[in-house]
């Protein structure tokens, strides 16, 4: 008894309540539970053919529309006492107690020759943009960044399922509707086409929020497809003369009872789609359109599902164009970043080794120099002061050089302590480096900081890479010989 309290208070409070955590004796258990019994009876009576016309009667008019009442009441009840997606769990109960009144209107209240269209025509086609409008939201709300990439895969599945369902079955209803009013005509091929759409977009959500969707998002998409698959099967066969009502009734209540079960199920994280996942998508739905465009040559697949289906494949192209633009992307953020600094957001060994090539190479319109500076006391100041402040003087010094060299030349760390810069020539070699040697200078209350540096001409003092930066090296060296090493303050 405490259990089944604490379960109705976490629910007022709008947290999640599971159907396997509820006791077996709750209300809510013992109500899908005798729900699914009565399904189970449906599908009985319509595989054996048991009973006899009265009982028949029976359960089709009452006990079938009382099982998809329950069902749908069951969606509405998870909408008032759980707060979480409470507006789109409301939006599919309601729709769901919408299309029922159809069925109560047709199968109690309408005369056998029901006109078309009927109030009961009104009931069903009124609960089609509650099932989108559902559907919508719960994506809105469980998937935490829709990217384009996966509004696309979601476009191309959900156009090229929407291209087969039309080339399948509104084209075989449309053949049938030769001697209608527009009326009936608009009132028949508005099923058909509101089947397509929820197919179309179950296929796209389901894409759209991973290709390894949670227990509830399954049960939910699953629910939603098999009951527009058993609208659209018995459009189908009636369009072609055949007729399996009571199967195609039963899916009906199976998709109920797969909506009703979702909602009381928590939703989980949903895994983010990988590479091959989205290729796969893009594949199945490219063969899907392909194919039915070439039986379009030989067999009538409709106007709208021939749009539908080149829809589909210019949705994989744009596909594809986005991919390669993104691959670019990425590609040109590795290069940068594979000849960048991480620490200064200077131009790394890499990135001077390929400026100095170009400089040897004659690629620059002026002789160049290169500087080579490298810190003195920083190897005390960082023991000192630990990494942190370590790393943050090297980022202060850094900004300090790339704004003297800035619009003149460029300026790179090796890494550690060490810096160079690749400028203009501009003097003897000893100047140049005492120039930039002073930016790389601070007066430290604990550790004042000063920079050896050397300088290269090129070409004068090398025309190849090695040369050039062994010079520069032996240079900086014999600057740092004749400096003394700072010292801790106090020591």
């Amino acid at each position: 008894m405490r259990s089944e309290q604490r379960i109705q208070a976490n629910a007022v409070r709008g947290r999640w309540v599971p159907v396997m955590s509820i006791r077996r004796r709750s209300p809510l258990m013992w109500t899908y539970a005798s729900l699914c019994a009565l399904l189970g009876v449906a599908v009985v009576r319509t595989q054996f053919k048991i009973g006899s016309d009265a009982l028949t009667t029976f359960l089709d008019d009452y006990l079938f529309n009382a099982t998809q009442i329950g069902f749908a009441l069951v969606v509405v009840w998870r909408a008032v006492v759980v707060r979480a997606e409470r507006a789109a769990w409301l939006v599919l109960g309601v729709s769901m107690l919408v299309w029922c009144s159809g069925n109560v209107l047709y199968s109690v209240f309408l005369p056998d020759d029901i006109p078309v269209p009927s109030v009961a025509d009104v009931a069903w086609l009124a609960a089609y943009p509650g099932f989108y409008v559902g559907l919508w939201l719960l994506v809105r709300s469980r998937v935490s960044r829709v990217t384009r990439s996966s509004v696309l895969d979601g476009a191309v599945v959900g156009l090229a399922v929407g291209a087969v369902c039309s080339g399948v079955v509104v084209e075989a209803v449309w053949r049938t509707l030769g001697g209608a009013s527009v009326l009936a005509t608009t009132t028949n091929l508005a099923y058909p086409i509101g089947d397509l759409i929820l197919l179309a977009l179950v296929a796209a959500s389901v894409v759209v929020s991973g290709v390894r969707p949670s227990s509830s998002w399954a049960l939910l998409a699953g629910g939603l497809g098999v009951f527009a698959a058993a609208d659209a099967n018995y459009l189908w066969e009636t369009a072609n003369g055949a007729s399996t009502a009571g199967l195609t009734s039963t899916f009906w209540l199976v998709g109920l009872a797969m909506m009703a079960a979702s909602a009381w199920l928590p939703p989980r994280a949903i895994p983010a789609r990988d590479g091959i996942g989205g290729l796969a998508l893009l594949i199945v739905g490219s063969l899907a359109s392909l194919g039915l465009l070439a039986a379009g040559s030989a067999f009538a697949i409709g106007a709208l599902a021939t749009i539908l289906a080149v829809a589909a494949l210019a949705a994989v192209l744009l596909r594809l164009m986005l991919t390669h633009g993104e691959n670019a992307r990425l590609l040109l953020q590795l290069r940068r970043e594979a000849n960048t600094d991480a620490l200064t957001g200077l131009g790394n060994r890499r990135c001077l080794l390929d400026d100095l090539q170009l400089a040897i190479n004659g690629g620059r319109e002026r002789p160049m120099a290169l500087v080579v500076l490298d810190l003195d006391g920083f190897k005390a100041f960082n023991d000192r002061m630990g990494h942190l402040e370590g790393d943050a003087l090297l980022t202060r010094l850094a900004e300090r050089l790339a704004a003297s060299v800035q619009g003149i030349g460029t300026a790179y760390r090796m890494g550690g302590d060490e810096f160079c810069v690749l400028t203009p020539v501009d003097g003897e070699p000893s100047s140049l480096a005492a120039k930039h040697a002073s930016t790389l200078s601070e007066d430290h209350p604990d550790l004042p900081i000063s920079c050896s540096a050397g300088a290269a001409l090129i070409p004068l003092d090398g025309s190849d890479l090695r040369t050039v930066l062994l010079v520069a090296d032996a240079r900086m060296y014999a600057n740092k010989a004749q400096r003394p090493e700072p010292a801790l303050a106090g020591d």
